[in-house]
């Protein structure tokens, strides 16, 4: 009876380790940095995607395409006839004092967010959210089209959005502080004009349709009482993203205070780096039936060498669009985490000295890939 007694008592803090590993692991953060798509130093790219689909654009060809980082994936548009861009772009450059349109690249923080890491997004474009006579629709959140035209980013599978870290764009923030031949001076001459600057996120689904939800991110803000208040964002600033984490895809939208005829009339652009994505998958349980086994390594050796549709489908455990070796690791490094399914008449229910063997093992297991 108390050797009985202990093996239940020594099941139970097993498996309470066990928990409290897999519990760990759900709730582990992504980070995607940018840091990997930049080596040389003050550089940026912004288009085209050699990949991208040449589609007929209002001034000519353009090229939509897009960029992958930490299993996220990221629009671009490059307008061939005026070598312009809109969606997003990437860029290490450190140079946060030069004001104007040829600095559109840097942020105003003179490097990117991540220890050790200098490289961060860009993102250029808008929607008006008034009628003018550059864009006479008013921007409508309800409607995709409107969405999937601004700047976009699609999570890969099995993850949900957790937020990212915002600044401005040295070209922004220099306009909004001086004004220049298109923008106003925010704040105006006496300092007191109730101007500001914000980005607005919006989410659909995997069926594309849009979202409800919104969240709203001031990148300048001089509506305060007191114009000690006013700010101008020049740091990294965390932005809490979670209300949208229903979202595949995250359609971000600039507008501001200083409009005119043709619409928005301050620099339409942010920085972003250090998005945070939530694991909403078990890492190498590719058949998705909860339990990571023989039956996972079956599905990676079966499409091994093969591309993926949609990042993180399939055997694509590292969620770089194809089923390869690194694929086998992620299976690998988490073999025996989760919770088996359809225990059926067929398979004996272990006693409590087997299972709590069974889950040593499978802790063992764990810890095995936790430590890889």
């Amino acid at each position: 009876m108390k050797v009985h007694v202990m093996m239940q008592r020594q099941c139970v803090t097993v498996g309470s380790l066990l928990l409290a590993l897999f519990a760990a692991q759900a709730s582990a953060v992504e980070v995607v940095t940018f840091d990997e798509l930049l080596s040389t130093p003050e550089s940026y790219w912004n288009g085209p995607d050699p990949n991208g689909v040449e589609v007929e654009g209002e001034y000519g060809p353009e090229i939509v395409g897009s960029f992958a980082s930490g299993g996220a994936r990221f629009t671009n548009i490059y307008d061939t006839v005026y070598s312009s861009w809109r969606g997003f772009g990437y860029s290490n450059i450190t140079d946060n004092t030069t004001p104007g349109h040829g600095n559109q690249f840097s942020a105003v923080t003179g490097t990117g967010m991540s220890d050790g890491g200098d490289a961060y997004a860009v993102a250029f474009g808008y929607w008006d959210l008034t009628p003018n006579l550059q864009q006479p629709v008013a921007f409508d959140p309800t409607n995709a089209e409107h969405l999937v035209s601004l700047p976009t980013l699609e999570l890969p599978v099995g993850t949900s959005i957790k937020g990212a870290w915002l600044t401005n764009t040295t070209y922004a923030a220099r306009s909004m502080q001086t004004g220049d031949s298109f923008s106003k001076k925010f704040g105006g001459e006496s300092g007191s004009d109730p101007d500001w600057l914000k980005v607005t996120a919006y989410g659909s689904d995997a069926s594309g349709t849009p979202m409800a939800e919104f969240v709203e991110f001031y990148l300048a803000d001089y509506r305060f009482e007191s114009s000690l208040d006013d700010y101008i964002v020049n740091a990294w600033r965390e932005w809490d993203l979670s209300p949208l984490a229903g979202a595949r895809q995250l359609h971000f939208n600039l507008s501001s205070s200083d409009v005119g005829t043709f619409g928005m009339n301050t620099p339409p652009y942010f920085a972003l780096d250090n998005l945070e994505l939530i694991p909403t998958n078990l890492l190498g349980d590719y058949n998705q039936d909860g339990f990571v086994n023989l039956a996972d390594y079956t599905l990676w050796r079966d499409t091994l060498g093969s591309v993926v549709s949609e990042l993180g489908a399939g055997a694509d455990g590292n969620r770089d669009g194809s089923i390869d070796a690194e694929d086998y690791g992620v299976w690998r490094s988490h073999f025996g985490t989760g919770t088996p399914v359809n225990v059926g008449a067929g398979n004996a229910v272990p006693e409590p000295p087997s299972l709590c063997w069974l889950l040593a093992s499978a802790l063992i297991a764990a810890l095995w890939g936790v430590r890889k």
